[in-house]
């Protein structure tokens, strides 16, 4: 198995930087767009606290450490139909 640099990994960081805007729309925007005043129980905001910072690593660790050098075949894995 060939040995690289996380940070050369482009497909990883594209799909890191998706991953990054997708929770940011979901933490911060979303909220702010939903109707009432209803208190959320702090054994909920925990949980999915937790679940996230699990499954983040789990990605994190996938993208960047685990998965083989040329698993995603590079940019033109980008504009294949498994991507879009």
């Amino acid at each position: 198995m060939q040995k690289r640099k996380a940070w050369l990994n482009i497909i990883g960081l594209v799909l890191f930087v998706l991953f990054q805007l997708h929770y940011f729309q979901r933490s911060f925007v979303f909220p702010m767009l939903i109707k009432g005043k209803s208190v959320m129980p702090l054994s909920v905001i925990l949980m999915g606290v937790t679940f996230n910072t699990i499954n983040a690593y789990m990605l994190a660790g996938w993208l960047f450490y685990v998965s083989p050098a040329d698993y995603y075949g590079g940019w033109s894995w980008l504009m294949s139909p498994m991507f879009i």
